[in-house]
């Protein structure tokens, strides 16, 4: 399964993004579930 954020409209709504995980990968501690997708 892969998840897909939102990762615009959640930064407009001021989640932020901290942690580097890798040079693709950027981690947070909490994405509520409307900026969570589902990859068919």
């Amino acid at each position: 399964m892969i998840l897909v954020i939102n990762t615009e409209e959640s930064r407009v709504s001021g989640i932020k993004f901290f942690y580097l995980g890798n040079e693709k990968v950027w981690l947070s501690d909490y994405i509520p579930t409307k900026f969570i997708s589902v990859e068919k």
